[in-house]
């Protein structure tokens, strides 16, 4: 999946994207973010859950050195 971008997402997003990497919610996230997240390729439903795919992992490490620049 390589519809990467180079910063699409919201605060918002990124926060529940790294909630989803941590541990998979079982609730909580909003339904629209978590739609953006799966049609961004960030994340997948797997099982009636979401987890987040390498893209999303790559996004979430991309912030990460953002913010050490910063």
């Amino acid at each position: 999946m390589n519809r990467f971008l180079p910063d699409p997402l919201t605060p918002e997003e990124l926060t529940a994207l790294k909630v989803v990497a941590a541990a998979p919610p079982l609730r909580g996230l909003r339904y629209k973010i978590q739609r953006r997240l799966v049609d961004l390729g960030f994340a997948q439903t797997v099982r009636g859950g979401l987890i987040a795919t390498e893209d999303g992992l790559l996004r979430i490490q991309l912030s990460m050195n953002e913010n050490l620049r910063e």
